[in-house]
């Protein structure tokens, strides 16, 4: 029922952005016990990131709220590897040959994908947890509708006092990578080939540890204080290079090595709707993409059980 919804949503996604995907691969794909394990190290990995990112101990409500947050993730993780998206995902597929490789594994590709998922990298690596996360939430959120009525979008825009009055925001591209992994020096190199050229945002993203920001979104001022270290947002905020483009310098903190790029920015203005059509719009489409993906999650979660373990 679901899982064939989800099948079908998958197909519609991939054929729509033109990749050609197996129906057999997807059919077949094994079926893993529909079980979350909640280990102790990951209630402290939990409380550390929301400490680092506040400064703070986060309360029962906070830390409860991270818990559920790792639960969706998860059960979005699996619903992906059920339908196989990690065998046909090409930065998936990257990742793992670029683990492996620092594993100085040898072996044909297919020999080192195979032997990649039998480390369960599909689960430890944060960029392809992430990408898993972000693919999966694409093929729930193709089932939407292409288009929407203006009556319906004009009473958006006039119920967000944001969109009728617009705030300075922007569109980042930003990864970080990890002191325990890279050295300054190799880090440094990177940024250089980065700055002119050489390395691509996709190239940096399979290389990297993490990706803090998706590059569809806008952030405001107020997003970018709660995702960023004060210096860091004060870069992308008040820094010199803020147009678009503008790649900043090389940023060090606990938590990794930072390279962000302000791919584009919006100034402050006053707004009619026609102005701001298209941005009421993207607004509107990611409100109804998040209800989408909350509500298909509210019938997965009764699929699953939590084991919580230590």
């Amino acid at each position: 029922m679901l899982k064939h919804f989800l099948i079908f949503c998958l197909l519609g996604s991939f054929l729509y952005s033109g990749e050609k995907i197996v129906l057999s691969l997807l059919l077949k794909a094994e079926t893993e016990a529909n079980i979350v394990h909640l280990r102790q190290q990951t209630l402290q990995q939990l409380e550390d990131q929301f400490r680092m990112a506040t400064g703070r101990q986060p309360t029962k409500a906070e830390l409860e709220k991270s818990i559920q947050a790792y639960i969706d993730n998860e059960i979005l993780i699996h619903e992906a590897l059920k339908l196989g998206i990690h065998k046909v995902d090409p930065v998936v597929r990257q990742r793992l040959l670029l683990n492996m490789d620092f594993l100085e594994q040898a072996g044909t590709e297919a020999e080192l994908v195979e032997r990649a998922f039998s480390l369960n990298m599909v689960y430890t690596d944060q960029v392809v947890r992430r990408r898993l996360i972000e693919r999966m939430e694409k093929v729930i959120a193709s089932q939407m509708p292409n288009e929407y009525s203006e009556q319906t979008l004009e009473a958006y825009w006039r119920d967000n006092e944001e969109l009728l009055q617009q705030v300075e925001q922007w569109q980042l591209f930003h990864v970080v990578f990890d002191k325990g992994r890279f050295t300054q020096d190799e880090i440094e190199s990177l940024h250089g080939k980065w700055l002119t050229g050489q390395l691509t945002n996709s190239a940096l993203l399979v290389l990297a540890n993490n990706q803090f920001t998706q590059d569809h979104l806008w952030y405001t001022e107020k997003n970018i204080n709660q995702l960023f270290s004060p210096e860091l947002a004060e870069n992308i905020i008040r820094g010199q290079q803020v147009n678009a483009g503008a790649m900043l310098p090389l940023h060090s903190s606990v938590t990794g090595f930072h390279l962000v790029q302000v791919l584009a920015k919006r100034n402050r203005s006053e707004t009619n709707f026609n102005q701001v059509r298209a941005q009421v719009e993207q607004a509107y489409r990611l409100d109804q993409q998040a209800e989408l993906i909350s509500k298909t999650l509210e019938q997965l979660r009764s699929d699953y059980s939590v084991v919580r373990e230590g």
